[in-house]
């Protein structure tokens, strides 16, 4: 019996080995360190104290044989069921996300979110029924499952004692920082600009089609004093294909990384990929010309793409992996426990904490860039920010940063979070007397991939807010164009060929007759 209480503990933690064991070269390239020897060890103490404890309270429950209680306990054996099959929920989603998407994304489209909740209620009302109707048998499938995978647990193990032997002994939670690597020497010219990507923002939620209670008044203040695109195209659908397209000008088609510092840009229409390190970009082309560079970023690992191209350089790691948290053995085992009954937005705590591991994140990354935003030895700024992106931790109501339990619906309260993140970039430039000299651009890599789950129609348009000194009225660009050439804009800018907004703009309206100009998201294969 106690081997099948740790292979169920084993089987609990399928998500936990997933990501520990997943050594593949496209996922090390996000991610800032490799896993510690604690992680691994961790993992082996949860899952051995899982197991002594699912074992000690069945022996507790088989002292009750008989009365009311006994047929509950029968139940309740089968709910142990859950955990492992979230966790195989959340594996699936996370190696085969086209699979997840398409099992998932149509149901969500027809009855919406809604109805997707009312269908599982049904789900699992039909599943208890069935429960209590063979109540007499049901009880030991558990332990059919447990025993049937009771091979994998020698082999889990002795993977994890490899993985502790071969990895380093301390963790390392914090962001990869890049210290200064070029002299603060003074401006080559006077031009500034702040180029700001905030992930995943939507045009049609925040401009066009915004639903009543969100509150955007710093966003229609600039709105009102820029250069305001109205179809602005992202160059895909995600976010390594946009932003190394947006930083290189290159039709990038697919991104592959090859390693944990680099990756190669497979380009639509050109036999022969390109190294993402090398490829001409943005940022060579300030470097070549004595120009000073500082990145923020999330999700792409700019500090090793472009080390020796960046005055300063700071970045994050994406929200997403349970076994990231913590840096003692009993922080990590603490949170890989807790991980058991969570998902990457809910929580039975309130909110998960992965959510409020993304708070973390943009708190210390907006005052990273606010930092940044006030140094005048600067040129460009560039920041990938990581909101609207879930997971959601705001809750607009209230006024608040501990919201938890939210599906789509929170990537509502989460706009009024760039809101927020404007008004401190404007208010920072503003306390460094830089507001007069810096052009900022706001964008971002592409829209709201789950606007169905609002039961609004995916709309592939992204904000391009571009704003000069001394605006102080509106020019609308209407024309539709692909943001693929929005380094191209910004060195132009920083270059001194482009002083005016209505100089910006003819610029656009030149481009277009680049063919680059005329794609769409979703007219030529983007990242899997």
């Amino acid at each position: 019996m106690l081997l099948c209480c740790l292979s169920w503990a084993n089987l609990c933690y399928l998500r936990v080995w997933s990501e520990l064991f997943n050594h593949k070269v496209d996922t090390q390239f996000t991610r800032l360190t490799e896993f510690s020897r604690t992680h691994y060890v961790a993992a082996l103490v949860g899952v051995l104290s899982l197991g002594f404890a699912a074992y000690f309270f069945i022996l507790l429950l088989r002292r009750i044989r008989s009365g009311l209680f006994a047929p509950l306990i029968r139940l309740a054996s089968v709910g142990c069921l859950v955990v492992p099959l979230n966790a195989l929920r959340i594996v699936i989603s996370e190696e085969a996300p086209s699979l997840y998407v398409y099992l998932r994304q149509p149901l969500v489209g027809v009855v919406g979110t809604a109805g997707v909740v009312g269908l599982a209620a049904l789900l699992v009302f039909l599943a208890v029924l069935t429960v209590w109707r063979f109540r007499s048998v049901i009880h030991r499938l558990p332990l059919a499952v447990a025993v049937t995978f009771l091979p994998l647990l020698p082999v889990t193990i002795g993977q994890a004692l490899w993985g502790a032997l071969r990895s380093s002994k301390t963790a390392h939670p914090a962001p990869e920082r890049l210290s200064p690597s070029l002299p603060r020497t003074p401006l080559n010219h006077n031009r500034r600009l702040a180029w700001i990507v905030f992930d995943e923002w939507d045009y049609r939620l925040t401009f066009e089609r915004r639903p009543p209670g969100v509150a955007l008044p710093e966003l229609d203040l600039w709105r009102q004093q820029s250069l305001f695109a109205s179809h602005a195209l992202p160059p895909g659908r995600h976010t390594l294909t946009s932003i190394s397209a947006m930083l290189t000008g290159l039709p990038v088609w697919r991104v592959q990384p090859f390693s944990r510092t680099d990756a190669w840009l497979i380009l639509h229409g050109q036999p022969e990929p390109v190294k993402w390190s090398e490829a001409r970009s943005v940022f060579r082309e300030l470097a070549a010309s004595g120009d000073r560079v500082a990145v923020v970023g999330w999700a792409v690992p700019y500090c090793r793409l472009y080390r020796a191209l960046l005055a300063e350089c700071c970045w994050w790691e994406t929200s997403v992996r349970h076994t990231s948290k913590g840096s003692t053995l009993a922080e990590i085992t603490g949170w890989q426990l807790r991980s058991l009954v969570e998902t990457t937005n809910f929580s039975p705590f309130g909110q998960s904490g992965l959510a409020a591991d993304h708070y973390q994140t943009w708190r210390s990354m907006m005052d990273h860039l606010v930092r940044l935003l006030g140094d005048p030895t600067l040129h460009l700024i560039f920041a990938h920010l990581p909101v609207p992106h879930a997971p959601y931790f705001y809750d607009r109501v209230r006024k608040r940063f501990d919201r938890g339990n939210s599906l789509a619906a929170g990537y509502l309260d989460q706009l009024e979070v760039v809101d927020h993140s404007v008004r401190e970039i404007r208010e920072a430039l503003q306390r460094a007397g830089l507001w007069d000299r810096t052009a900022v651009l706001l964008t971002s890599d592409h829209s709201f991939r789950g606007a169905r789950a609002l039961r609004q129609a995916y709309d592939p348009r992204i904000p391009f807010v571009l704003r000069f000194p001394g605006m102080s009225d509106a020019i609308v660009y209407r024309r539709e164009f692909n943001t693929i050439v929005a380094g191209k804009l910004v060195a132009a800018i920083l270059r001194g060929a482009l002083a005016t907004p209505s100089e910006a703009a003819d610029w656009l309206e030149r481009q277009r007759a680049s063919p680059q100009l005329s794609w769409r998201p979703g007219s030529f294969r983007d990242d899997p």
